[in-house]
């Protein structure tokens, strides 16, 4: 082989040795670099938290103990509402349910606070037995119907209301949004039978719903619980983001992920605990005074925020549904007494409402219209358009909730 040839292989093979020698020498750099960011991370991850003792104070003889019992002995789930529109089924599922009513109505007579601990993550199994509590009160209001009896089905639909306020008092998200369920369990049948209620009828109902507003928790009071909660479960926890926490790993960026690695343990808590309060205290706010948050810059608080505000609309739907149906009790008492329906939302005032009832969305009065056929009356909604009364859409872009079709969606 000619010298020059022999030249160049040694040369290219030098080279390549050198090559392989660089990328032995970035892979350990690789290898020491990852094991340095995991020591880090780790260290960072189970730095001792400590915080002042969270203590509550439940009610010495608590009605919520009294509500699971009472849910218990309810059959509520053996019915098909199909079948309870036959009368005789319906009465005799009553019948069935009245020792549970009997003692549910008897834990109102009592205070009441969900008994949860701090850093509990076990589901509560009692609340689907709650709402089976609710079906009851909503099987004996259909009896009530069946026989005419309006008068007595709006105290069975009240009490259904009443149950959710209960049983949701200074409790945690899970609470309040079987609360809204278990209250739409009430205030759809009310809401139907209306045209059926005397003036006096719709004057107690108005009263009862006072009564039930002011027993219930807020939005914002629940979600500064689930704040304390988590915030106290995550302090007895080592916490290292990694890819099994978040399924949605590509919906994140590299820094999004550095980030999170390289934050402590106790610079997280400072920053859940801080974004939580703040969307406590938008959450007790009206709707139509709420300023939108800056999107956390953690992914993991980023992805509890998102689940805790998804929770506002639940609890803003209910408080507009429950104004609609005030105004509907407050049209009726009045077209009840005089024979005649108001010429405007403000002649109820103040023989039947304190004060004119106004939009949780838009905070202004409640759009009334008389129409051919009766009155139209609605909400906003969560976009704060007049859409005319056209019923809400699935998603809530756009439609006003109307009274008569509060819980029909437009396709």
């Amino acid at each position: 082989m000619p010298k020059s040839a022999t030249f160049f292989a040694e040369t290219r093979l030098t080279k390549r040795g050198e090559a392989m020698r660089l990328l032995k020498y970035l892979v350990l750099v690789v290898i020491a670099f990852a094991i340095v960011a995991g020591g880090v991370a780790w260290r960072l991850a189970r730095q001792p938290i400590h915080l002042e003792p969270f203590v509550r104070r439940l009610p010495a003889d608590n009605a919520y103990n009294d509500y699971v019992k009472a849910a218990k002995l309810a059959r509520a789930y053996d019915y098909s509402r199909d079948e309870l529109d036959d009368p005789a089924t319906a009465e005799a599922a009553a019948r069935e349910n009245s020792e549970a009513l009997a003692a549910a109505r008897q834990a109102f007579k009592k205070d009441c606070a969900v008994p949860w601990k701090p850093g509990v993550q076990a589901p509560f199994p009692e609340v689907a037995s709650l709402r089976h509590l609710a079906q009851a009160f909503w099987i004996e209001g259909r009896a009530a119907e069946h026989r005419g009896d309006y008068a007595s089905a709006a105290d069975s639909y009240l009490d259904a209301m009443r149950l959710g306020a209960e049983t949701s008092r200074d409790g945690l998200t899970i609470h309040g949004l079987v609360a809204c369920a278990i209250g739409s369990i009430g205030l759809r049948p009310l809401e139907g039978i209306v045209p059926h209620l005397s003036s006096g009828d719709c004057k107690l109902a108005l009263l009862r719903l006072r009564e039930i507003e002011r027993r219930a928790s807020s939005n914002g009071q629940i979600l500064n619980n689930e704040r304390r909660n988590a915030t106290y479960l995550i302090s007895k926890q080592p916490w290292s983001p990694t890819p099994t926490h978040f399924p949605r790993f590509g919906a994140y960026s590299v820094g999004d992920w550095a980030r999170a690695l390289f934050t402590s343990k106790r610079e997280f808590m400072a920053q859940f605990d801080s974004y939580v309060a703040e969307q406590a205290r938008q959450a007790s706010l009206p709707y139509y005074k709420r300023t939108a948050l800056p999107e956390p810059k953690h992914i993991a608080v980023r992805m509890l925020a998102a689940v805790y505000a998804r929770t506002f609309r639940a609890f803003d739907r209910t408080d507009a549904q429950r104004e609609v149906v005030k105004g509907m009790l407050a049209i009726q008492a009045f077209r009840s007494k005089y024979g005649h329906l108001p010429k405007k939302l403000e002649d109820v005032v103040p023989e039947f409402l304190p004060k004119t009832l106004m939009d949780p969305h838009t905070g202004k009065p409640l759009a009334y219209k008389l129409a051919p056929d009766g009155y139209l009356l609605y909400s906003f909604g969560p976009d704060q358009d007049d859409d005319g009364g056209t019923p809400l859409k699935r998603d809530e872009t756009s439609g006003d909730l109307v009274a008569g079709k509060l819980f029909e969606f437009a396709d």
